[in-house]
């Protein structure tokens, strides 16, 4: 207790001291008063923690750290005085000023009303203490409502209290550190970032949000789920919480709940903020008038009372087990806890304390005890809100207690001081069997509560579904009305409870009951947005064209609202569009006034009338215009004819016809003639007669023939499936390779028009492939040599197929074998036949008979995967008029006919887009590139205004399944390329080139002068917002100076010094890593991945938060600095794996392992963007040999840890055999820190949600077919208990049913006990190692587990990034 003041006096020499009046984990407060003055004071008795192991009782520091803080915030009219200090040898006893009002928010629950004026009262007094902490350099860093009080009963004076986690914030030391109440910390708080003064600004305003609306901005279902809200900032100002708020009141707010503390007001601005101090009498008036929502805030209240009751219930069974029950705790149900709040008003019965601690607990045979013990107990007691042990158990869900209670003559038919029975209490928290007994034992359904509520309304209200369909079956009365006429249906459907809505639908509710303001329950649903119910009801019948008393159909509302789906749907079944409400506006002046375009649209094809005038004379464009909505004026305007209407109109709806032409895609080596067969393709049958081939003589390269694989720049050795690595696979481009993609739109003969896209051979185009491979509406032709060995062929045909699967993610739902439900068709063509010397038959078509042993070979590896062509093409690519040629252009008008089905159909707008497109693109000359909202203001304009979102966007999907343009998703907005082969071929394909490449700037890095240079056609900074969308570069800060990194030119060499052993810091540091490996036969397209990842990394350290922090990048390389922490990324193992590494110093576990985390979440995001259909599998590197820096680092693989796991739990150790040492699960991934470990869920406990689509797939694949011994997936069933899923998923009926094993799984994750080690046991238990090993390979390791409830103070940070990873990578 150093620099503290305090006395060793007794402390009851100088006071008298009297009842407990509050009490926390480690304190208890008494009511005392000072001998010498007669004073009152609250005595906060602190007990010490004497062993530093002990958890019982709290460390000096943290005491001393209350005390000083306390001390210096002197006498604040606001905040809590510090009067004496003691130390009795076991306490610190701190003798603080007495507060007697209780908490703010209960004071104001008891009133009816209170206008934004009185709030905004109670907050300036909370602000000035907090202006006054702040002003010393101290954080509180707990503001909730508990720690705001008033003085006394009868003064509105707030004080605030406990300071036990505040810190004194300095420039000098960084405060970090998971406190508080979850409900109300800060982003920072979570992601364990720098605390600081605006942490405590953000309280501020989820306090705001909760006093003004009764709702939590960011409360969960779980603290997990809290969590991300708060760091994804999710809240709004629903219309149901916020109808009476403030404009001023929610900029209050929204200035205040800011992810970046640096922006959020501070607490001198807050004082200064209009809602606070209005600088004009509209403004007070504003204040003045507007109301908080007082009876969401008394529900508020009462869920915080109920949950502290159940707590306080809690400790007091724990304090009856040792005999420590205290009188006090009678009143349980009752409790206002604080730390220094006098109750006044205390229960002293002992027993009905007791039963309401047996209840809670579910302690039968204490509550018979008791009955036995005590005489003549009223078991029907209650406490002054008329709550009784009954009502308790009630709401607890303790049945055996209810039977009891029943069964001693309590009332099934009392009412608590709401009027509410034991049946309410039930309804609200869900308690189905509680309900079902009461029902038997006779209790009246449909008795209302003071609201005039039952308890089917109470259900309804919260969403019990299980509740609400069974008192539906129980003849209930369902459209009983309350005291506002709302029948269940209506407060069902205004909180957009869709189960509810849908039993209560189904039961023949009333869909069209009006309430006591004329509103039915779609009225409720629209004005709140609850878009999924609104269409139930849509769907049960109900009456589209009833107005509520303001004269207002449902499409008023979403006119309003501007809920267009929900517009469309309206329209769709014919409600009218052309009534007006009482105040004389139509649909369509609402949507105009309140400037939503999309809905004005689609009213107009609904057939509005656009020159209708309100009941003031006034069109719709009028009222556009004069709220400054100038684009919606200007539709209308051009709208007012109706034959031009109607032909807009006509445009819009599609026609028979599918799409005229698809995109066929040529895959394959350099050399292996794909440009050759494009040529082919495009020769038309008569002057085929006159081409002649040119294989015989043809000079072009192939591939590799002739040359050393070692002088080859990109050379991978690859093993084949038939032999060892003897082969190699390389991607030497030939003498003229294609640059990028050469995309030519062409009409073939028999086939029609197609868009032919060859995509060059060459590695370093790879990096971009994603943006243009993906989709499955198209044709993939991989083209090989026949020139080549057949290990080679076999080798790179392998190579192709693994990269479009890797790019192709797959459709669900997975059907037989784990085949997507729209898998890419795929043929393979062979070709140079004529020079490989290939036979021919006696049809003169060339014959290759290795090519059936090659097509068996690749259906092992990906038949499950691609709809393959059952037939190798072998021709002369030269060849126009040959037998395979007309082959190869029949299967193409095939699959045409096919793709074409699956796509919608097309319309006279898509005709007229492109008409327009052609000339769009040569007014645009060299840079035929627009933003999205260019291209839909264009469209707008030049082809048809009253095209919607959905029509737009439909219609470029079908350009792009055509070939006519690319769409670009980029950060700041989206771009349409118009002329793909301007940005494939012309731009890309130079960029990428050898050529450039050559003469590329070592670094990497560009200016945009420099870079005007090298494309003088069109503007730099143009060009080059494409290229970052393309994921080609990022714009970089070098020195005060903006330049655009390409990490795929950097041809730096490592740089000494990155990773020394010797560095001071990192003596007896903490190391760990992994390396990320992807599975045969796709670990050849990792490089490309890490070109991207050197971008990703690139931005990520721009947006880090930390302000020290460093990145260098070289080939093949990058080290990320952060403080003391440094990672390395790097390509290992010839380009076959990808390395992480972190270090630390000491004692720095915890935040090296969510820097590893966060890493690993940066690198999961790559791979979905890029490689939806690949999961990496992550082995561990051993930290023992990482800290040593060994030459070789062992590393486990994936199903290695996992076994461990499963045997040993976190305390699992595995045996390295380079060091013949055991390392610990907590040393390798957790970085030595048991706080990581204890935030974990590890291994087997993880549930088998986490399994991604690719996972199930290669499940699928190896459990689905037939075994020996019968289907495996049929016994897996029986082992997990889903027998009853058996004849639901006999796959008998043919191969085109879902895959059974992914079916059974879905249904499995259903329930909380499917995890992963039970599958895993199951499988080997099956002695289905194969499949054991893919879950394993494909799962992650651990989880974030869902920290406590209240309280995040003693855990480790939570990464949200990594929390909502979908890969195995990270978690």
């Amino acid at each position: 207790m150093e620099g503290i003041e305090y006395s060793t006096q007794p402390f009851e020499e100088l006071y008298e001291v009297f009842e407990e009046i509050g009490s926390g984990q480690f304190a208890v407060v008494r009511r005392c008063v000072e001998k010498a003055t007669c004073n009152e004071y609250a005595a906060k008795y602190i007990r010490k923690r004497r062993v530093a192991s002990s958890r019982r009782g709290l460390p000096l520091e943290a005491i001393a750290r209350e005390v000083r803080v306390l001390q210096r915030l002197d006498k604040h009219q606001n905040i809590i005085s510090l009067h004496q200090v003691f130390d009795n040898g076991q306490h610190m006893i701190l003798v603080l000023e007495l507060v007697r009002g209780g908490e703010l928010f209960e004071h104001i629950s008891e009133r009816e009303r209170l206008s934004e004026e009185e709030a905004s009262a109670f907050l300036h007094q909370i602000l000035q203490g907090l202006s006054h902490m702040h002003s010393k350099g101290i954080a509180h860093l707990d503001l909730k409502p508990e720690n705001v009080l008033l003085l006394s009963k009868n003064r509105q004076h707030i004080k605030l209290i406990d300071f036990g986690l505040s810190r004194e914030i300095t420039q000098a030391e960084e405060v970090r550190d998971l406190m508080g109440t979850a409900e109300f910390v800060a982003p920072e708080i979570v992601n364990y970032e720098p605390l600081s003064l605006a942490t405590d600004m953000w309280a501020i305003g989820v306090i705001t949000y909760i006093l003004l609306s009764g709702a939590s901005p960011f409360l969960g279902d779980s603290q997990q789920e809290t969590f991300n809200n708060i760091t994804a900032v999710d809240y709004s100002f629903d219309a149901e919480y916020f109808s009476s708020t403030s404009d001023l009141a929610k900029n209050f707010i929204c200035s205040l709940l800011v992810k970046d503390a640096r922006k959020r007001m501070t607490a001198e601005q807050t004082l200064k903020h209009p809602w606070i101090s209005p600088q004009s009498s509209q403004q007070e008036e504003e204040r003045r008038y507007a109301q908080t929502n007082m009876d969401n805030f008394k529900s508020y209240q009462a869920r915080r009372r109920w949950k502290h009751s159940v707590r306080v219930v809690t400790l007091c069974n724990r304090l009856s087990r040792s005999a420590k029950l205290r009188s006090q705790s009678a009143e349980l149900l009752d409790t206002r806890s604080s730390a220094i709040t006098l109750q006044e008003d205390q229960d002293s019965s002992f027993v009905l304390s007791a039963m309401v601690a047996a209840v809670e607990e579910g302690n039968l045979p204490g509550l018979e005890k008791l009955f036995t013990v005590a005489q003549n107990i009223d078991v029907n007691m209650a406490n002054k809100h008329g709550e009784s042990a009954i009502h308790l158990s009630c709401g607890l869900g303790q049945l055996d207690a209810l039977r009891f209670l029943v069964k001693k003559g309590g009332g099934i038919e009392a009412t608590d001081a709401q009027g509410d029975t034991p049946l309410h209490w039930a309804a609200r928290q869900g308690h189905a069997h509680i309900i079902a007994y009461l029902i038997e034992q006779g209790a009246q359904i449909n008795t209302q509560n003071k609201n005039g509520e039952t308890c089917l309304h109470v259900a309804c209200r919260y969403g019990h579904t299980m509740v609400v369909q069974n008192l539906c079956l129980c003849n209930m009365n369902i459209d009983l009305q309350d005291d506002e006429s709302q029948t269940p249906l209506h407060v069902a459907s205004g909180r957009g409870h869709v189960e509810c809505v849908r039993g209560l639908v189904g039961s023949g509710a009333c869909v069209d009951a009006q309430d006591a303001h004329g509103a039915t329950p779609i009225h409720h649903a629209l004005a709140r947005h609850h878009i999924q119910t609104a269409r139930i009801l849509l769907h049960a019948g109900a009456n589209t064209d009833i107005t509520d008393d303001l004269g207002e159909a449902p499409i008023h509302i979403v006119a309003r609202e501007g809920l267009l789906s929900l517009a469309q749907t309206l329209c769709a079944f014919g409600c009218c569009v052309d009534v007006p409400n009482k105040t004389g506006l139509y649909p369509l002046h609402l949507a105009a006034k309140h400037g939503h375009t999309e809905l004005v649209r689609c009213l107009c094809l609904a057939g509005c009338t656009v020159e209708q005038k309100s009941r003031e004379g006034i069109l719709a464009e009028v009222s556009a215009m004069a709220q400054g909505y100038d684009d919606i004026a200007d539709l209308l305007n051009r709208l007012r004819g109706e034959q031009q209407r109607e032909e807009y109109i006509q445009q819009l709806i599609p026609s028979p016809a599918s799409i005229p032409r698809i995109k066929v895609k040529f895959l394959g080596h350099s050399g292996s003639g794909k440009t050759a067969l494009v040529d082919t393709l495009k020769t038309g049958y008569f002057s085929s007669f006159f081409r002649r081939s040119k294989s015989s003589t043809s000079t072009t390269s192939i591939g590799s023939v002739g040359k050393s694989s070692s002088t080859m720049k990109g050379h991978f050795e690859m093993e084949s499936p038939l032999s060892s690595r003897q082969n190699s696979l390389t991607f030497e481009p030939c003498e003229n390779y294609t640059k990028g993609i050469d995309v030519q739109q062409v009409t073939i003969s028999g086939v029609g028009e197609l868009s032919l896209w060859e995509f060059s051979g060459h590695e370093a185009y790879f990096p971009v492939y994603d943006h243009f491979i993906g989709n499955t509406s198209c044709v993939h032709l991989v083209v090989f040599s026949l020139n080549q060995p057949f290990d080679v062929q076999l080798q790179q045909c392998s190579f192709w197929l693994s990269f479009l699967q890797a790019r192709i993610p797959p459709m669900e739902p997975l059907n037989m074998r784990g085949k997507p439900s729209k898998p890419a068709k795929v043929a393979l063509v062979g070709t140079h036949a004529d020079t490989a010397q290939c036979h021919r038959n006696l049809q003169g078509e060339f014959v290759a008979p290795q090519v059936h042993l090659l097509q068996e070979k690749l259906l092992d590896l990906f038949g499950d995967v691609f709809e393959v062509h059952d037939t190798v093409f072998v021709m002369d690519a030269t060849a126009p008029g040959s037998a395979a040629t007309r082959a190869l252009k029949q299967y193409l008008a095939d699959c045409k006919a096919k793709v074409t089905q699956g796509v919608p159909r097309v319309t006279g707008f898509l005709g007229a887009v492109v008409t327009t497109l052609a000339e769009w693109r040569a007014s645009l000359g060299e840079f035929p590139v627009v933003s999205w909202p260019q291209f839909v203001d264009v469209t707008h304009q030049r082809v048809n205004p009253l095209a919607g979102e959905e029509h737009l966007r439909e219609v470029v999907q079908q350009l792009q399944l055509m070939g006519e343009v690319v769409y670009l998703k980029a950060e700041a907005q989206d771009l349409v390329v118009l002329d793909p082969a301007w940005l494939t071929h012309q731009q890309i394909g130079h960029l990428l080139s050898t050529q450039y490449a050559a003469h590329a700037r070592v670094t990497g890095c560009y200016t945009v002068d420099d870079f005007q240079m090298s494309f003088p056609e069109c503007d730099a900074l143009d060009l080059l917002q494409v290229l970052e969308a393309l994921h080609l570069c990022t714009q970089c800060d070098n020195d005060g100076e903006i330049e655009y990194e390409f990490p795929c030119f950097n041809q730096v060499e490592t740089l000494d010094g990155l990773w020394e052993k010797v560095d001071p810091r990192y003596t007896d540091g903490v190391y760990g890593g992994v390396r990320l490996r992807s599975p045969a036969p796709t670990q050849y397209i990792l490089p490309p991945i890490y070109i991207r990842l050197q971008v990703q990394l690139r931005r990520s350290w721009q947006e880090y938060p930390e302000r020290d922090t460093d990145l260098y990048q070289w080939c093949g390389g990058s080290k990320f600095c952060s403080g003391p922490l440094e990672a390395l990324l790097t390509v290992e193992e010839g380009g076959e794996a990808i390395e992480l590494k972190v270090r630390g110093p000491p004692e720095s576990g915890p935040v090296a392992f969510f820097f590893m985390e966060d890493l690993l979440a940066m690198i999961d995001q790559v791979l979905v963007e890029m490689c939806p259909g690949l999961v990496l599998e992550k082995h561990v590197l051993s930290s023992e040999q990482l800290a040593t820096h060994a030459a070789t680092v062992y590393a486990w693989p994936p199903a290695d840890i996992y076994t461990a796991l499963l045997s040993g739990g976190v305390q699992a150790t595995l045996a390295n055999p380079l060091t013949a040492k055991e390392e610990t699960f907590t040393s390798l991934v957790c970085f030595g820190s048991q706080d990581v470990v204890s935030s974990l869920v590890v291994g087997g406990d993880v549930h088998i949600s986490s399994l991604c689509t690719v996972t199930v797939q290669r499940l699928a694949a190896l459990m689905d077919p037939p075994h020996p011994r019968g289907s495996d997936w049929c016994v897996l069933a029986v082992k997990l208990g889903l027998q009853q899923l058996l004849p639901s998923l006999d796959t008998s009926g043919g191969a085109s049913q879902h895959s059974p094993t992914a079916t059974l799984l879905h249904s499995w994750g259903q329930t909380s006990a499917a995890t992963l080690g039970k599958l895993v046991t199951e499988l080997r238990g099956m002695e289905r190692e194969d499949a054991a090993v893919v879950v394993m390979c494909g799962a992650p390791l651990y989880q974030l587990a869902p920290p406590d409830e209240d309280t995040t103070s003693d855990s480790p940070p939570i990464s949200s990034t990594s929390a909502t990873s979908t890969s195995n990578l990270s978690r």
